[in-house]
């Protein structure tokens, strides 16, 4: 993995060794580059950090095909849809520059013989709660 710099997405110091302790952190892109792994969360306030600066609406629309009769297959093709969605939201708002998306909402629509999966959320950056 390349070495993580300090400035990289302005994270800084202020972030401490907290991510190490999270389900997020610094990933390794397709591009070979150090990225963060934004939190991705439904709430609009997060426990350890602040926001920073909103950067936007970001989304993903899913297409799944609904498979027929046994409802474990149903269950694990929407988590799958889930799951694309979600990566969806998160190269978007890494494009933006951003370390979470907030507020995020996921809405199903039946369309046809498919089950559409639609999420949205805000793009931010955080900074460390004052003490």
């Amino acid at each position: 993995m390349p070495a993580i710099r300090e400035t990289d997405y302005g994270l800084g110091r202020r972030w401490g060794a907290e991510w190490q302790r999270s389900a997020q952190g610094w990933v390794t892109g397709a591009d070979g580059r150090a990225t963060w792994r934004p939190v991705v969360s439904t709430t609009q306030e997060l426990a350890s950090w602040e926001v920073h600066t909103y950067l936007g609406v970001v989304t993903a629309e899913v297409a799944v095909e609904a498979p027929g009769g046994d409802l474990r297959q149903v269950g694990a093709t929407l988590a799958k849809g889930r799951q694309v969605g979600i990566e969806g939201l998160v190269d978007e708002a890494v494009e933006r520059g951003a370390h979470a998306v907030i507020g995020v909402t996921m809405q199903y629509t039946p369309v046809g013989t498919r089950m559409l999966i639609t999420l949205s959320g805000t793009a931010v950056t955080l900074q460390e709660k004052a003490q």
